[in-house]
């Protein structure tokens, strides 16, 4: 038996026991996913198209490029000292860290516990994908049916994590916010502990484990300035300088990569290039359509439709249903299914669905909203679940943990930026397009500023403006709504592109030979 197969023959477990091990890497995903996210703690300034919440989704994205590198590094390091043992270490950190932040004496500390939350997250996200796949090693259909339920579960567990502690700190305190994250932790340990066993890369390995590693950084980082440098947002200088220094580091460890290993990153390697970076780029397309997407959605019926925080999270609940429904149903055609046409299809049917959202009107009517949210879950598991797949078998089969932490790091970035660019999108746009009704409704240049303020005052409740003329305010808030709808509109055309952007990558840039050739 060769060195790679003996590496994953070890790593199985009995099929009985593989519910157990799926519950486990469920239970430490969702104990880092279910944390509440900083907006609980200090929400942005109320503003007129969530301008406080646009400039703190650039900045969480810009969070989010640190986190991209400990994904990779907590990848890389499950693979060299074992990715059941790093696995625990990353658990153990996190509840420590939370169970600190409720005792934390002071905000400088608690701003510590958090930073401390994330390192030892970047360790669990990664391994947890790592210890599911080598538990389904030797049964296609069921690893793709699991990979389903771990996105499935995942996803649900980001987008109710705000809902849940907004709740836990309005029936009860802050420090109860982080109560489900530690318990879950605590449970996932537990199971991890009983349920997976040890693996690793086998020594000879280790500098392969670098350098593909050092392949993602490089291209991410990358992806990264290229936004960064067409971007005009205050932070922008500090995600390009941050993104820079990782293209660099990436560069830097591929160089040191290549003369320490016989596959050449200049000639001969393991590591498919071209398929490796066009993935990567798919799956930013895909997780920024997905969270774009589901965002605006939600914010759109906060905004202009009068939903509460709590209905507007419980009127998505048909996405999740469609992606429930695609991991029952058509998981096991999956199997089969050539790569290619999957991926660009299925995530072109995300970009329709997104289209359709903007030109129908749909945020207006839920019953069709709902059917479209129900065909786009549906949509974006099936791409989800096929790239992951794809993805996983295009490198070699021993490097799980580099390969689930590149995984892990895409999705981290793609999300990151679908919030953040789509919200300052749609701020822009919105701002822009009031301008003009204000304009065209006699409004002079000179008030524009002003009419902005009043707007504000009277979305904020904190802010009251007394001297205000009901009747003004009351055209005010009308031309708020047309010219959000307007540019919420603008924002789904766009997140279509994306989608259109990334089924185009998988049908023409995608190798037509199978995934696991090896690349020159």
């Amino acid at each position: 038996m060769s060195t790679t197969a003996q590496t994953i023959s070890d790593a199985r477990v009995a099929g009985g026991r593989r519910a157990w091990v799926l519950a486990a890497c469920c239970l430490a995903s969702c104990a880092k996913n279910t944390e509440p996210p900083p907006w609980v703690f200090r929400p942005p300034a109320t503003a007129a198209f969530n301008a406080g919440w646009a400039t703190y989704g650039l900045w969480m994205s810009v969070v989010g490029l640190g986190a991209l590198a400990f994904l990779l590094i907590g990848g890389v390091l499950g693979d060299i000292f074992g990715r059941r043992r790093v696995m625990q270490i990353g658990l153990g950190g996190l509840i420590a860290a939370n169970l600190f932040a409720v005792v934390a004496p002071s905000a400088p500390w608690f701003v510590v516990s958090r930073f401390g939350a994330g390192a030892f997250g970047t360790l669990v996200l990664p391994l947890s994908l790592s210890m599911l796949y080598l538990a389904y090693a030797d049964d296609e259909l069921a690893r793709a049916r699991a990979i389903g339920v771990y996105v499935l579960i995942t996803s649900t567990a980001l987008l109710t994590a705000g809902l849940l502690g907004q709740l836990m700190k309005m029936l009860f305190d802050w420090r109860v916010t982080f109560a489900v994250p530690t318990a879950l932790g605590a449970l996932a340990f537990v199971l991890v502990r009983r349920e997976t066993v040890e693996s690793s890369v086998p020594h000879g390995r280790r500098f392969d484990v670098v350098g593909h590693a050092a392949w993602a950084l490089t291209v991410l980082c990358l992806m990264v300035s290229l936004v960064a440098w067409g971007s005009d947002r205050p932070n922008a200088p500090l995600a390009l300088a941050g993104a820079l220094a990782g293209v660099a580091v990436g560069i830097g460890l591929i160089v040191w990569w290549d003369m320490y290993t016989p596959d050449s990153v200049f000639g001969q390697s393991q590591i498919q290039r071209r398929a490796l970076v066009v993935l990567i780029l798919f799956g930013l397309c895909m997780q920024f359509g997905f969270v774009a997407f589901v965002t605006q959605v939600r914010n759109v019926l906060q905004a202009v439709y009068g939903y509460g925080v709590v209905l507007a999270t419980v009127a998505l609940a048909p996405l999740a249903l469609g992606m429930l429904a695609a991991v029952i149903v058509a998981t096991r055609r999956l199997v089969n299914a050539r790569p290619r046409p999957l991926l660009a299809g299925s995530i072109l049917a995300g970009g329709v669905i997104c289209a359709l959202a903007a030109v129908t009107g749909a945020a207006g009517f839920y019953p069709w909203l709902g059917l479209l949210l129900l065909a786009f879950g549906a949509a974006m598991i099936l791409a989800n679940v096929a790239w992951t797949a794809v993805f996983l078998s295009s490198m070699p089969e021993d490097v799980v943990g580099v390969r689930t932490g590149i995984n892990s790091s895409v999705f981290q970035l793609g999300g990151s930026l679908g919030s953040g660019i789509a919200a300052a999108l749609l701020a822009d746009l919105g701002v822009s397009f009031y301008e003009r009704l204000l304009v065209a409704a006699g409004v002079p240049a000179q008030r524009l500023d002003q009419a902005v303020a009043a707007l504000n005052s009277l979305l904020d409740p904190a802010t009251p403006n007394a001297a205000l003329d009901p009747a003004v305010g009351e055209r005010l808030l009308g031309g708020y709504q047309i010219a959000y709808l307007a540019a919420y509109n603008r924002v789904l055309l766009t997140v279509a592109g994306v989608c259109l952007v990334g089924s185009l990558l998988a049908w023409f840039a995608l190798p037509r030979r199978g995934p696991g050739a090896t690349a020159r």
